[in-house]
């Protein structure tokens, strides 16, 4: 009970759990979904025979795939394992994959009354491309040969390996059961860092969790009989969250020098944003306050996605109301003379015939002539 204590205090503290447990996402909700799949299969303890656990994992995966696709690889080795030793009493996974799957009934059942293709449907899911209209994600895929381009969110993946996932990483697994959790942990880094995409570090959940339980039976496989085990695996795992914020108070301070992000948002500091989910920040709240005294009642707003959710949010909540907001790459011809930008980076391409020019907060998009 002490260990698997330690263990949720490790898993709760990673930088990256914990910074997507301050979004509305569907991060964290997979990732206990994902730790429910391994649980059935691994409890020895619980009064459950194999064919109901096997259900049990099916219904896990389909509840897990309806909520994320990362779901595939991170019980990709789970699978192999069951098959190995329950042979075709793994297939029993498949009705339970179909009760998993439920709410994604309302689409497929849409799909094939459209006369549309289900495997396409499926495709979409995926890789979020159809084959014939948008690349979606599938260009983004596996892309090892960005990485050295992609380094900074590159980086935001490994950081939540400081600490007790460290161990985990490179201590040798000993045990069917954990060198299957070490092998899901590994094919879900190579998948994020490869993915080219900047919040890959939000597909490292399950990964992270595995690295860090792992870390903790490295520890404990060693160090049991030691008193100071318990000690040791704490200091560890607090380890990890006081360097992201000791990373970025040093930042702060001038001490050491932390990569930019190349289009920064209005008062946000990437480096506490990023590293340090553990402080609270309101820079969101800040921007939307300050721009609404600076843009007035009736213009239109173009901004890129993260700047317009922020922005979308306050309307809902009753700020920064009787204003337009449009997104750039939403293009729309009838766009007015002017109108207020959040960050040009992102939407100068979408405006030909327009001037942009430096206002107190953000830029102002005139059209010429």
């Amino acid at each position: 009970g002490r260990y698997a204590a330690l263990a949720a205090l490790a898993v709760v503290l990673l930088q990256d759990v914990f910074w997507v447990s301050t979004k509305i996402e569907v991060y964290a909700l997979h990732l206990l979904l994902v730790l429910a799949a391994y649980w059935i299969m691994y409890d020895d303890t619980l009064d459950v025979g194999p064919s109901a656990r096997v259900l049990l994992l099916g219904i896990f995966t389909g509840l897990g795939a309806a909520t994320h696709q990362i779901t595939f690889i991170v019980l990709f080795p789970l699978y192999l394992l069951m098959l190995r030793e329950l042979g075709w009493t793994i297939l029993l996974a498949v009705p339970g994959f179909g009760l998993g799957i439920f709410s994604c009934y309302p689409a497929i059942v849409n799909t094939i009354a459209s006369g549309d293709d289900v495997f396409r449907l499926l495709r979409v899911f995926l890789t979020g491309s159809d084959g014939m209209s948008a690349s979606g994600w599938e260009g983004s895929l596996f892309r090892f040969d960005r990485m050295a381009r992609d380094k900074n969110s590159v980086i935001l993946v490994l950081v939540s390996l400081v600490g007790i996932g460290l161990l985990g990483l490179l201590g040798r697994p000993r045990g069917t059961k954990v060198r299957v959790l070490w092998w899901a942990a590994t094919l879900d880094l190579l998948f994020s860092v490869s993915f080219g995409i900047n919040d890959r570090f939000t597909f490292f959940l399950p990964g992270a969790a595995f690295y860090a339980i792992l870390g903790l039976t490295v520890v404990h496989r060693r160090y049991a009989e030691a008193a100071i085990a318990r000690y040791a695996m704490l200091g560890l795992i607090l380890a990890h969250p006081l360097l992201m914020v000791g990373a970025y108070e040093l930042a702060d301070a001038g001490v050491i020098k932390m990569p930019k992000h190349r289009a920064a948002l209005p008062y946000r500091d990437d480096i506490k944003y990023y590293l340090s989910p553990y402080l609270p920040d309101k820079s969101a709240e800040r921007f939307v306050m300050e721009y609404e005294r600076y843009v007035p009642e009736g213009s239109v707003v173009l901004s890129d996605f993260t700047p317009w959710a922020a922005l979308r949010a306050a309307q809902v909540t009753g700020r920064f109301g009787s204003r337009v907001l449009q997104q750039c790459d939403q293009t729309d011809e009838a766009w007015p003379r002017t109108m207020y930008l959040v960050r040009r980076e992102y939407c100068e391409q979408y405006l030909a015939g327009y001037s942009i020019e430096a206002a107190p907060l953000g830029w102002v998009a005139s059209k010429d002539g």
